[in-house]
């Protein structure tokens, strides 16, 4: 997985604590991976749009988002907010 960005090489470098990782798959999982890397990285324009990338492709994702503890300190945001909703 050193050099791959697939989901699986990311996962594994996030849960390792690299939140600089990047999935480069089209996936609403990859995006919202993304996301979660981001949100984690205290960046949150990037979370927004990989969160906008994720839901648009898969948009069970507004309610996941909803109840991620990833995403806890963007919930009172109007960018989550009008997102989710």
């Amino acid at each position: 997985f050193k050099n791959n960005n697939s989901y699986n090489a990311t996962l594994a470098k996030v849960l390792n604590g690299d939140n600089n990782a990047n999935c480069n798959e089209n996936t609403a999982a990859c995006h919202y991976l993304n996301a979660i890397a981001s949100a984690r990285s205290q960046d949150d324009d990037t979370t927004i749009d990989n969160l906008t990338k994720a839901i648009n492709l898969d948009v069970s994702y507004k309610s996941e988002a909803l109840l991620d503890l990833e995403f806890i300190k963007l919930r009172k945001s109007d960018e989550f907010i009008n997102l989710t909703n």
